[in-house]
């Protein structure tokens, strides 16, 4: 079988789908969306994603299938969950037992909003982060904010949105210093840009503390390409603001 880890060399960049049910459901595992884009990229044009469970970790870039450690476990229980949740079918009757494993992931896209695409060369790019803990949750992090991204503009393709940073702190069950650790980390691989808005007083007289802008970013964009996204983010956030504080007075 054809290594993996040779595979994501290869210069076609391919696009992944992931399906919100998977990113938002924790109970999956902290490798959920790593485990699913990987068997996604595995699969053949007879749909069956074939694999061996040490490809899995391969492919995430560790070179010694030996170093893996508690990761292994972690990613069979995934795996396990997968399969008990009907998430991937295997075709191999003993998975654990099989070199090699074949099996069918359910594809689950109802509209263009029930999915998060990421390309393989980011995902490759979070998954050779430096710092090998933070990987897993960073990829987590990242697919969680482009799913509650919308379009900027007509055209479609320009995504952002705004979320009180409280927000992640609940969803990460993280504080405010981690929250703000990652946000740094994927601004450093020009992921993307964020910005801090000022807090604001609402017509009901409520304070609101601590709003950031998000927008996706790619590494070859212009500082002024990626401040104006910033700009037409917070043009959307103000005018739904307005929207929806003259809805309250009708």
């Amino acid at each position: 079988m054809k290594k993996f880890k040779a595979f994501v060399k290869e210069p076609e960049n391919i696009s992944i789908l992931i399906p919100n049910e998977i990113i938002e459901n924790e109970k999956l595992g902290v490798h959920r969306n790593y485990l699913y884009a990987y068997l996604y990229i595995c699969r053949g044009y007879d749909g069956i994603s074939r694999f061996s469970f040490e490809d899995i970790f391969m492919f995430a870039g560790y070179k010694d299938f030996k170093a893996v450690g508690s990761a292994k476990e972690k990613i069979r229980e995934s795996l396990d969950k997968f399969i008990e949740q009907g998430i991937f079918e295997p075709i191999t009757g003993n998975v654990y037992g099989n070199k090699f494993i074949s099996g069918i992931l359910k594809l689950n896209y109802t509209n263009a909003e029930s999915y998060v695409m990421i390309n393989l060369d980011i995902l490759n790019k979070i998954m050779r982060h430096r710092e090998r803990k933070v990987r897993y949750t960073l990829l987590n992090f990242y697919l969680y904010l482009l799913s509650k991204m919308r379009p900027l503009d007509e055209k479609g393709y320009n995504m952002g949105f705004y979320s009180y940073l409280g927000m992640l702190e609940q969803v990460f069950h993280m504080d405010f210093r981690q929250v703000k650790t990652y946000i740094d980390k994927l601004e450093y691989m020009k992921l993307m840009k964020t910005k801090a808005l000022p807090r604001y007083r609402d017509v009901l007289g409520c304070w609101h503390t601590n709003m950031r802008l998000f927008v996706r970013t790619e590494s070859s964009m212009s500082d002024e390409k990626v401040d104006k996204l910033l700009k037409l983010c917070e043009k959307n956030m103000i005018q739904n603001r307005k929207r929806h504080e003259s809805a309250l007075f009708k």
